[in-house]
């Protein structure tokens, strides 16, 4: 079990990675990684996403202390480096290259991917945890540092792993949203005082999605379903849920595609 300590440093590092959604990062996981790269002694963090189906990969990497982005770097065989070749099977657990290529160390040494790793990142051994599943593709955040990960670093990001993953899928569905209602329209929600959650709710709304829906869609209850309606209420001077979503597309806070005549009063 981890020490109290680690479960307190695991829970700020989640609250920074939530605050920074709130600020408008879209990739909340490296903002985590970068607080957890402490305790594992990590002077690298990426974030990386593989496609199998084009063969290609491509991860951007950031020092951890006073150092801004390191590289930007590709592999046209993602296959070739051991932890993405052990996640093309579906595989989602964490693990590190070291546990990957133990009977057979001097063959990774002297692979191409080796050689990408430490010219991009500085070092050869890394440790990854997945945030997605499925065997079309990967997207990963990975951590490098010169020894090998031992047994402990891997349960740390075992338990960090669920509620990383949790934030940057809400990231990822806040980015689907601000892309569908566009800039303008975020602009818009900002200028009438709707935050972003409202807005993400207010979108759904408008697909015609009722309450307990929304709150199933967003991993939240009802009750702050409601509030969130409450509140759009006030901000858009309406009653109920057709003259808000009325009212919402007159100002322009939706996209075109949002169905909103399908809105059940």
């Amino acid at each position: 079990m981890p020490s109290t300590h680690i479960v307190r440093f695991v829970a700020d590092a989640i609250a920074e990675g939530i605050d920074a959604v709130e600020r408008g990062d879209r990739e909340p996981a490296v903002v985590v990684a970068r607080r957890l790269a402490e305790p594992l002694r990590s002077p690298s963090v990426a974030v990386g996403h593989a496609d199998y189906v084009t063969g290609k990969a491509e991860f951007s990497a950031w020092g951890v202390v006073n150092k801004p982005l390191l590289v930007r770097a590709a592999l046209t065989r993602p296959g070739d480096h051991p932890i993405l070749r052990h996640w093309r099977s579906g595989a989602v657990d964490t693990t590190a290259v070291s546990v990957l290529v133990r009977a057979d160390q001097s063959a990774w040494q002297r692979s191409t991917a080796c050689e990408i790793s430490r010219r991009a990142i500085g070092f050869a051994e890394t440790s990854a945890i997945r945030l997605d599943s499925g065997t079309a593709t990967v997207h990963l955040v990975a951590f490098a540092r010169d020894r090998d990960y031992s047994a402990a670093d891997l349960e740390l990001l075992d338990d960090a792993k669920p509620p990383v993953v949790a934030l940057q899928r809400h990231a990822d569905h806040l980015r689907r949203v601000e892309e569908s209602c566009g800039r303008a329209a975020r602009e818009v929600a900002g200028d009438v005082g709707i935050t972003s959650r409202e807005h993400e709710v207010l979108y759904l709304l408008a697909t015609g999605l009722l309450a307990t829906s929304i709150a199933t869609r967003l991993a939240i209850s009802p009750r702050t379903v409601h509030r969130h309606l409450h509140s759009l209420y006030d901000k858009l001077d309406s009653h109920d849920r057709l003259t808000a979503v009325i009212r919402a597309q007159a100002l322009g806070l939706l996209g075109r595609d949002t169905g909103g005549e399908s809105v059940t009063a």
